[in-house]
């Protein structure tokens, strides 16, 4: 028995070896959490305005354009309650923020990162921000070709994995046709209705721990329904989308800290500034920006 041990061992060694080794040259690849991470870290003390959310304003919200200086901590397929956690995270360090902006989705209220078709990401919050869910090897959250090329693009190409600016923004600059406008609405509105509405009370609570965070830091809190193109609108569930407006016009009437916009349908967008029906490209993410900004500064 004690021989079988051993020759096991000896087998084993290399392969675990093997496996550690490659863990950390993937943790040693500089990508969109770590880089958003370290900026935190290093400039949370300085910032006025924080952009948290998923991809709709990780795509869609250009810091640049907002008061400065301002940062966008949001991620794909982030979810409410993951901005929470970055938020309890560094909340001692935010000395002078003021603003937060949150987009409030036609999903964010019933969904969540874990429950999602993108839960493989949760654990890169534990790897790079240390919040979240326990460590999980990164090695074994995809697949293993997957894995060996981006370990073979940056070690061995040179490859940038980052996609995100200086200040957390990832730009799309793509155009798309108006069939495949029409395509992608379609399909995002059904990905987005959810059948059950279970997880409402538990992203609510997250945002109103938000909230409080920010009441009690005397922070602004703007919740912002982004814009989509028109295939993704008409397609969407009525209750679900009249829930989650009337969700944020009753948070913006019972925080004076909280105001509340609906950009969902806005006219001054126009399909050439989308990269499919609810996400907005390089162009539009400038526009939107803008008239985001303008609208935070007048209050109306």
């Amino acid at each position: 028995m004690k021989k079988f041990l051993i020759r096991i061992l000896i087998i084993g060694f290399p392969v675990i070896f093997f496996l550690i080794i490659s863990e950390l040259a993937l943790r040693n690849i500089p990508n969109d959490y770590s880089l958003k991470r370290e900026f935190l870290d290093e400039n949370a003390q300085n910032l006025k305005t924080l952009v948290l959310g998923s991809s709709h304003f990780y795509r869609g919200v250009n810091p640049q354009l907002l008061e400065q200086p301002a940062f966008n901590a949001a991620m794909v397929s982030q979810s409410l309650d993951y901005d929470l956690k970055i938020l309890e995270n560094y909340k001692a360090d935010f000395k002078n923020l003021e603003k937060l902006i949150i987009p409030i989705s036609y999903f964010s209220l019933f969904g969540s990162l874990e429950n999602g078709v993108e839960s493989w990401r949760a654990p890169y919050y534990n790897i790079y921000y240390g919040i979240g869910n326990p460590i999980k090897f990164e090695i074994l959250n995809k697949k293993g070709s997957q894995t060996l090329a981006k370990v073979f693009d940056f070690y061995f190409k040179d490859n940038n994995l980052i996609l995100a600016d200086s200040l957390g923004w990832g730009p799309k600059n793509v155009n798309v046709t108006l069939e495949e406008l029409q395509f992608s609405g379609l399909e995002a509105a059904k990905r987005h209705t959810k059948k059950k509405l279970n997880l409402l009370p538990f992203q609510l609570k997250n945002l109103e721990k938000i909230i409080q965070i920010a009441n009690k830091n005397k922070w602004e809190v703007y919740l912002v329904t982004p814009p989509a193109y028109y295939s993704y609108v008409a397609n969407l569930n009525e209750k679900q989308l009249d829930l989650t407006i009337s969700y944020c016009e009753k948070l913006a009437q019972d925080f004076d800290n909280v105001f509340y916009y609906n950009f969902l349908q806005i006219n001054s967008l126009e399909p050439k500034d989308f990269y499919d029906a609810d996400h907005l490209n390089k162009e539009g993410a400038n526009k939107f920006s803008q008239i985001l900004n303008f609208k935070i500064q007048k209050k109306f």
